[in-house]
């Protein structure tokens, strides 16, 4: 792994600094709240032992809305409005009327927060603390989203490393 997303570890304590403006560094996962502006921030974090089974945990990170929307006066909040309606993302080849959209119905709800998790096999068997990787043999990842979040999102894989955890690693997807 990147130096830079190892923890600085002090009496027993594990320290992350991870930079929450390039998400794919350390292999982050943000989610925003549209209604709310509240940004959310998770990172798998795997505690290995030289005697026990490693364990995994999932640490999450809140932050509150990015702007108070009452210190912008009526013309600046509207045109704000309008530039968070165009992604950056979007691809050019994405055609977006110049027309306004009558709402003539409101629906409303709450929507989970995603919980993305990654299975490694081999021949069909789940990796995991009783089962040791053979060398040579070939493995096989699935990337999935909770149960609960599984018919709202989409996963959208940008970067995967893989690393034995000592001495190779090897990038199989970058920007893709």
């Amino acid at each position: 792994t990147e130096p830079k997303c190892e923890p600085r570890i002090e009496n027993n304590k594990a320290t992350f600094s991870l930079n929450l403006d390039n998400i794919y560094e350390c292999m982050m996962t943000r989610v925003k709240d549209q209604e709310t502006g509240q940004t959310a921030y998770f990172h798998k974090v795997i505690m290995e032992y030289e005697s026990n089974p490693k364990q995994i945990f999932l640490v999450k990170c809140d932050i509150g809305g990015m702007f108070d929307n009452s210190t912008l006066n009526d013309d600046e909040y509207e045109e704000l409005s309008k530039i968070s309606k165009r992604s950056a993302q979007v691809p050019i080849t994405f055609d977006e009327p110049d027309y306004e959209i009558e709402i003539t119905k409101e629906v409303s709800g709450r929507a989970p927060i995603p919980v993305l998790n990654v299975e490694v096999r081999q021949a069909g068997l789940l990796v995991n603390n009783e089962l040791t990787v053979k060398p040579g043999t070939p493995l096989s990842m699935d990337i999935f989203l909770d149960d609960e979040s599984l018919d709202i999102y989409g996963v959208m894989v940008s970067n995967m490393l893989v690393s034995d955890m000592s001495e190779q690693e090897e990038i199989l997807i970058l920007n893709g």
